[in-house]
């Protein structure tokens, strides 16, 4: 791991208190959504708010089935199904089905996280992507997982609520997940605090900036209000 995704994930009993405080904004801001606004479009092309709500769903599952996995000692796969017939299969669900999905994914992960002794923290996991990470990165993963597509359900969370050192964490989650794939050269200036980071890639390098929220959603794919980024293409993240 990165120094920067390093110091993000060594208190992790921390992050799992993000992870839940996310969580609750999300679910007291989904309880409200109607079943037509559910099948109305997300910020993300091609997927409608259940969409972005089962793939949140899905996620909670694919994780806690890799740290179950960890747990009783045989690994696990993330999906043992195709990831995304799961998402299109359930997005057309009720409002209520919806929101019993997320609250009760969640809530197995989190209880999932808690049966981890101190020495699982440090054991190896394989993502979807087959890129290997260990499993006290896991609770910053879903936590990124959790305010990005917040943003995508487009029912008025934006980037300027999530809390400053959620941003950096999983801004520095995110960049390491994006550096196996092919990465323009980048300097990233946050104006919301002193982060300053450069990004090893192709080309010349460009500075982007932006608050670290805008930051964090831009090099998700997100677009995100930030300066300097009109002419970048990056990988594709969802």
């Amino acid at each position: 791991m990165t120094s920067r995704l390093e110091a993000a994930t060594r208190d992790v009993t921390a992050v799992r208190q993000e992870m839940h405080r996310a969580t609750t904004v999300l679910l007291r801001d989904t309880i409200s959504v109607t079943d037509d606004q559910w099948r109305g479009p997300s910020r993300l092309p091609g997927w409608s708010r259940g969409h972005v709500a089962t793939h949140l769903a899905r996620n909670a599952d694919a994780f806690t089935r890799l740290v179950n996995g960890v747990r009783v000692g045989v690994p696990a796969e993330m999906y043992t199904v195709d990831r995304d017939t799961l998402i299109d299969n359930g997005a057309g669900r009720s409002g209520m089905q919806l929101q019993v999905d997320l609250d009760t994914s969640a809530d197995q992960l989190f209880n999932a996280f808690h049966t981890l002794g101190e020495d699982h923290w440090n054991q190896q996991v394989s993502l979807r992507s087959g890129a290997a990470i260990p499993v006290r990165a896991l609770p910053l993963a879903r936590l990124t997982e959790v305010v990005v597509h917040h943003v995508d359900l487009d029912i008025g969370f934006r980037p300027d609520r999530i809390p400053e050192h959620v941003a950096a964490a999983g801004l520095a989650w995110t960049l390491s997940r994006l550096q196996s794939e092919r990465m323009p050269a980048l300097r990233l200036v946050s104006t919301s605090s002193d982060l300053r980071q450069t990004v090893a890639g192709h080309g010349d390098t460009v500075e982007v900036t932006g608050t670290t929220a805008d930051l964090l959603c831009w090099i998700a794919g997100r677009g995100g209000r930030v300066r300097g980024g009109d002419s970048v293409t990056l990988p594709a993240w969802r």
